[in-house]
């Protein structure tokens, strides 16, 4: 069995589509396996950018707090709907240097071109925490991009 980590971006779909109690599933073809996977898993990678102050206006200041997942989980309940419940996942872990950075994807928006977003959100350490200093965010999109927008 073959599986497709969550930044795969050498699959190809193969042309092949089924309906399987109520979802869609394609078949695909990627490192030289070809095999299914469920629609919901598979979108498009849009446009990129800032969302900083968008996350700031939110909260009232830069939030700080003691480990870059409880920074990367609060982010992304920034952008996060309640109707439709939205799904959190964490897709990159943490990683510490000079900056903390880590990756969420959040997903089911409600919207039919837009499945959802990808969070890289970045912090600077500060007295044994981390302070956020920006949000990447990448839309990602359920039918196709055109010009790094959502159609």
């Amino acid at each position: 069995m073959a599986e497709l980590g969550p930044l795969a971006d050498d699959v190809i779909a193969v042309g092949r589509t089924r309906l399987v109690d109520g979802s869609l599933w394609h078949e695909v073809a990627a490192g030289g396996t070809t095999g299914w996977a469920e629609g919901s898993h598979l979108m498009y990678l849009g446009g990129v950018d800032d969302a900083t102050s968008a996350v700031v206006d939110a909260i009232g200041s830069r939030p700080t707090v003691s480990t870059m997942p409880e920074l990367g989980i609060l982010v992304a309940q920034q952008f996060a709907s309640s109707d439709p419940l939205s799904v959190v996942s964490l897709t990159v872990p943490a990683t510490v240097g000079d900056l903390g950075e880590i990756t969420y994807d959040v997903l089911g928006l409600g919207d039919d071109s837009v499945g959802g977003m990808r969070l890289h959100v970045f912090g600077t350490p500060s007295n044994g925490g981390f302070v956020l200093m920006s949000v990447e965010r990448t839309a990602l999109c359920l039918r196709g991009v055109v010009d790094e927008a959502c159609v």
